[in-house]
């Protein structure tokens, strides 16, 4: 296992850190898509004649896979030729979606992929950056929602847009958005500020569905997650 083959930073709940985001900053969102976390790239793995040497992985949130493993996140990579595309000391993250691996399926028959973050390094592409990076190397990137600046009131501008469906299909339910800042900067506690706001319809949905298999429910936080608009 390679430590600088980074995991990546998980969003944190809007709802749990309203703060976090600074008033006025200028903030990208993004859709949320309901998947399977892929990330791939190049990282040095020693050194050759005093110089770096560098070894291409792939793996998903929590794990590291051969080269040849037949996992859908190697399946994919090959599919895409990221090992032929991407620098090296970069690692491009992504989200697997599709049939067979989340309930959302966006339409598609077999797999699809879309990107939203580059690691240069220990250091995360600013978030145009990295949309310009998978521009470059024909990657393509997660639905873009909006380029605002940051105020409490975008949030209840964000749950009304939840009505409209996903960007990737034009008619699944949307799961939610990441709202990032559009420099990257992090928390002296929290490391990389980033949140996510999940929509309370799809978060519902899931309710009623584990509800009626009889399972536990204590994952889903139901009361806690669907929040109503703060009044003013």
């Amino acid at each position: 296992m390679n430590p600088l083959f980074r995991k990546h930073s998980k969003a944190l709940d809007y709802y749990d850190y309203p703060d976090l985001l600074e008033e006025g900053e200028q903030v990208l969102v993004t859709e949320k898509i309901h998947g399977t976390l892929l990330r791939a790239g190049w990282v040095e793995c020693g050194k050759r004649f005093l110089r770096p040497d560098y070894e291409f992985l792939v793996g998903s949130r929590g794990n590291q896979h051969g080269e040849d493993s037949l996992k859908v996140y190697n399946l994919v990579a090959r599919q895409l030729k990221l090992k032929k595309k991407i620098p090296l000391r970069h690692v491009v993250y992504g989200e697997i979606f599709g049939e067979e691996i989340q309930d959302l399926k966006y339409g598609r028959r077999g797999t699809d992929v879309r990107f939203f973050d580059v690691m240069h390094g220990d250091m995360y592409f600013d978030a145009i950056d990295a949309y310009n990076f998978f521009a470059e190397y024909g990657l393509k990137g997660a639905p873009i929602c909006g380029a605002h600046a940051w105020s409490k009131d975008l949030v209840e501008k964000i749950l009304e847009n939840f009505d409209q469906s996903s960007k990737l299909d034009g008619y699944t339910m949307q799961e939610g958005v990441i709202i990032r800042p559009m420099r990257e900067r992090t928390h002296p506690k929290l490391g990389r500020v980033m949140v996510k706001l999940i929509n309370p319809q799809y978060l519902e949905k899931r309710w009623v569905i584990q509800k009626k298999s009889g399972d536990t429910l204590t994952n889903l936080e139901l009361p806690r997650a669907i929040h109503q608009p703060t009044e003013r």
